[in-house]
C-alpha cells in the first residue's frame, strides 16, 4: 500500500508541479512579445524566463518542503500503523523505529519540485521565445487557448482515480467483500 500511495502522491505532485511552470511562462508570454517589440533576443528572453520559472518554482517549494518536515513526522507512524492493521496479527511484538525527517530528503524534495516545476515550463518556455513581436500588438481571440479541453478531461479522470483510489474506498470495498463471504 506504501508504494501506491508513494506513486500516487508523485503522480500528483508531477502534473500539479509541471503545471506550474507551464502557467508561469504562459502569464508573461505578452511581457515577452513586448520585450521582442522593443528588441530583445529569443535568447533573452529564454534567459528571463528560465529566471522567472526558477524563482517561482523555489519560491512554491521552499515552503512545501519545509512544510512536509513536521506533516511527514506526524503521518509516517500512521501509515505504519495502518500497514501494521493490513497484516494478519497486525505487527506482533515488532515496534516501528521512530521516525525523524532527514535533511537529505528535505533538500531532495526541494530541489525534485522545482526541477519538475522547470521540466513544465520547458516546453512553453521555448515557444515564448520564439513569439514575433507582432503578438505584442494584436488582441487574444476568444477561445484561443489551446489544449484547454485535454487539460479538463484529464484533470476529471485524475479526480476519479483519485476518488475510487482513495484509502476510504478501498477499505469500504475490502470490507464489502469480506461480507458476501
Amino acid at each position: 500500500m506504501s508504494v501506491t500511495i508513494y506513486a500516487f502522491i508523485a503522480l500528483l505532485a508531477f502534473f500539479s508541479l509541471t503545471v506550474v511552470g507551464s502557467a508561469a511562462v504562459e502569464r508573461t508570454r505578452d511581457t515577452f512579445a513586448r520585450w521582442r517589440l522593443a528588441g530583445a533576443s529569443p535568447a533573452q528572453v529564454r534567459r528571463c524566463l528560465w529566471a522567472i520559472v526558477g524563482l517561482a518554482s523555489l519560491g512554491g517549494a521552499l515552503p512545501g518542503s519545509l512544510m512536509s518536515l513536521p506533516v511527514s513526522a506526524a503521518a509516517v507512524p500512521l501509515f505504519n500503523r495502518m500497514a501494521g492493521e493490513s497484516f494478519p496479527g497486525g505487527l506482533g511484538t515488532f515496534t516501528p523505529p521512530a521516525f525523524r525527517p532527514s535533511l537529505l530528503a528535505w533538500a531532495g524534495a526541494l530541489l525534485l519540485g522545482a526541477a519538475t516545476c522547470l521540466a513544465g515550463a520547458l516546453i512553453p518556455a521555448w515557444r515564448a521565445s520564439r513569439v514575433e513581436a507582432v503578438e505584442a500588438l494584436r488582441e487574444p481571440a476568444p477561445g484561443e487557448r489551446r489544449g484547454a479541453w485535454m487539460r479538463w478531461l484529464v484533470g476529471g479522470l485524475l479526480v476519479a482515480l483519485a476518488v475510487v483510489q482513495s484509502p476510504g474506498a478501498l477499505r469500504h470495498r475490502r470490507l464489502a467483500g469480506r461480507a458476501r463471504i
